[in-house]
């Protein structure tokens, strides 16, 4: 292009591909990380002081317990699964009520904590340019075509090139699509859409909560600058080459593509999807101040009533 010349880049195409996890899924680990480890170790060393107690209170009573039964007690009345016996004095029957009440305590914020967990959408299976080349999902890409004649002209073997080949191009794909069939495309399971950055967002802007939630979006191909192309003996072009290098050394076209550039539509962050972060200390200190003046009441209780027998 001897008659021509390139100015500064005006902006950047980043190619982009979102998709949709699949439903919610299970998974063993949400038995243990609902709790953060110093909420288990407050929970379970409750329960140690609530045993010891137990045995204590069972051998002044002149009714001892072996530790196999107590730990059995304990743990049923923590469990839910049965209440052990409180004996005669008053200080047993607290110990009891102190019991209960750190049985609620598991019952209530574990077991909300574990069906947050639950709801979480699992990870992607797919991490790459080539991993979407084998897996299952129906790839559609935006019909621009600086962008279609990338994937058209991808050297042999890369990414772009299997994408293009297995899942774009028909007969095997659904071709290019609008912008508006781009957003009806992407809330099918195990559909992918491609195109670029601002364009993927909007299809993203007719998500409810729960889809925004399982959005995984994927780099798929190096950035590619874009600037305008110039006649070379047309004025004013050096004027015009200075002054978008000025706007961005001062951060004026990234002001600007902040402000009008579509964004994503990210997740309400509520914590009833998506992240399930683990329950710590601070939210269940209360209880467990409660529960400590509880077994502090029962041992003076305890005290009180062994001096008057």
């Amino acid at each position: 292009m001897p008659y021509f010349k390139y100015g500064a880049t005006t902006f950047t195409l980043r190619t982009v591909c979102l998709f949709l996890s699949g439903g919610s899924l299970g998974s063993v680990d949400a038995l243990l990380t609902p709790m953060e480890w110093a909420t288990w170790l407050a929970t379970i060393a409750f329960a140690a002081a609530v045993l010891l107690l137990h045995k204590y209170f069972s051998a002044v009573e002149g009714a001892p317990v072996d530790w196999s039964d107590g730990l059995i007690s304990v743990f049923g009345t923590f469990t839910g699964q049965g209440f052990g016996s409180s004996g005669e004095w008053a200080s047993g029957r607290i110990l009891l009520l102190v019991s209960e009440v750190l049985f609620m305590l598991i019952d209530g914020y574990y077991g909300s904590a574990i069906v947050k967990f639950l709801l979480r959408p699992p990870a992607p299976s797919v991490h790459s340019g080539d991993d979407l080349a084998n897996s299952d999902y129906f790839v559609a890409l935006h019909e621009w075509w600086l962008l279609v004649r990338e994937f058209e002209i991808a050297p042999e073997g890369t990414a772009l090139q299997k994408l293009w080949v297995r899942k774009v191009a028909p007969p095997r794909g659904p071709g290019v699509f609008t912008t508006n069939r781009l957003a009806d495309f992407l809330i099918q399971p195990l559909h992918a859409i491609i195109g670029s950055q601002e364009i993927v967002y909007k299809a993203t802007a007719f998500l409810d909560e729960d889809q925004a939630c399982r959005v995984h979006e994927l780099d798929l191909a190096p950035l590619i600058h874009v600037g305008p192309l110039y006649g070379k003996h047309v004025g004013y072009t050096e004027a015009f080459h200075a002054g978008v290098l000025i706007q961005r050394e001062r951060g004026v076209q990234q002001r600007v593509n902040s402000k009008w550039q579509q964004q994503r539509t990210e997740c309400g962050g509520d914590g009833s999807h998506g992240a399930g972060d683990p329950i710590g200390l601070e939210p269940v200190l209360p209880l467990l101040g409660v529960l400590l003046l509880g077994i502090v009441l029962a041992l003076a209780v305890a005290v009180a009533e062994r001096a008057v027998a």
